[in-house]
């Protein structure tokens, strides 16, 4: 029996658990998150599936039958696909099972767009990247309302008082790479992925140098301007710690600091039915 909505996508929206992105991104497991959120968006809970239609998601993804077939598997392994051999059904967890599987809490989540954001592998990983450290940005914003006295907060909500705050907080790769469990390269990468594909804003920002143990001499004719390029080798040998952060930018030299960054998506705080 051939299934139905092989060549389209029943569900059109899908409230993702900030958590299981997070899970996502230390795992490494964006295809086969992608082939789990595709397969959610295109069935009620439950389907069978037929060698056929696997054939049909491949080329809608533009992926390889085998990829789909490893991917069910691995999904299967973590109990977030079940299967029924009987019935030759196969059951779909929902994002609370799968939480409680995990073991993950936050009720924070993100709207994903299913038609938009699933198919094509890039975008949809820039989701998953951009849910997860956007969410980082968030919590610092969070924390420093937080922070504000009781005067500051009364009558006042998070939106009105986010407005007082910068819109942009440090996302460094360095701090990505120990949260995450990834190298701080692929840090770099994920951070200029998820800013592609507009899910997240960030801003590059870089130090004029101009404190230096130079000469006397030098120091009087340098004084206030910063240090010239021409000072690059003897600045990094001076301050091996700082080297690889040293740029020169219009015949000077800068020091790059932490990017920035601000989330370009709506978080939504999930209610959980409680028994």
């Amino acid at each position: 029996m051939k299934n139905k909505h092989l060549g389209s996508l029943t569900t059109h929206y899908l409230l993702v658990p900030v958590h299981i992105c997070d899970l996502v991104i230390a795992r490494k497991s964006f295809r086969e998150f992608q082939i789990y959120m595709f397969l959610k968006a295109k069935f009620s809970g439950q389907a069978k599936l037929t060698p056929a239609d696997i054939e049909s998601f491949a080329r809608q993804l533009g992926i390889s039958k085998d990829t789909i077939d490893n991917s069910i598997a691995t999904l299967r392994k973590w109990n977030w696909i079940g299967y029924n051999p009987k019935s030759g059904y196969y059951f779909f967890r929902g994002f609370e099972k799968i939480k409680q599987i995990e073991k993950l809490r936050s009720r924070s989540a993100v709207w994903l767009a299913t038609h938009k954001d699933i198919r094509d592998f890039h975008r949809f990983k820039a989701f998953v990247i951009g849910v997860s450290f956007g969410n980082l940005v968030k919590k610092q914003k969070w924390g420093e309302v937080c922070k504000l006295n009781p005067e500051q907060l009364k009558g006042s909500s998070y939106h009105r008082l986010s407005k007082r705050l910068p819109s942009h907080f440090p996302l460094a790769c360095n701090a990505l790479a120990k949260i995450f469990n990834i190298s701080v390269s692929t840090a770099s990468v994920y951070k200029k992925l998820a800013k592609k594909y507009k899910f997240l804003s960030v801003r590059r920002n870089q130090k004029k140098i101009t404190s230096f143990n130079l000469m006397d001499v030098e120091k009087k004719s340098l004084k206030g301007s910063g240090i010239p390029a021409r000072f690059v080798h003897d600045f990094k040998e001076a301050y091996p710690e700082y080297a690889k952060r040293v740029r020169i930018k219009e015949g000077y030299l800068y020091l790059d600091e932490p990017d920035t960054a601000k989330p370009l998506m709506e978080f939504k705080r999930k209610h959980v039915k409680r028994a």
